[in-house]
């Protein structure tokens, strides 16, 4: 779902609605992401 919104500020809450989850969901999601980068 990520590449299809580039650029731009992310929307979480449109992107949760988009997966059908809960915007804590995305936000975790986004976390882990971001931790394992920078590992």
């Amino acid at each position: 779902m990520f590449a299809h919104t580039p650029g731009g500020l992310l929307n979480q809450s449109q992107l949760a609605a988009s997966l059908a989850v809960s915007g804590q969901t995305v936000a975790r999601c986004i976390d882990l992401v971001l931790d394992a980068r920078r590992r």
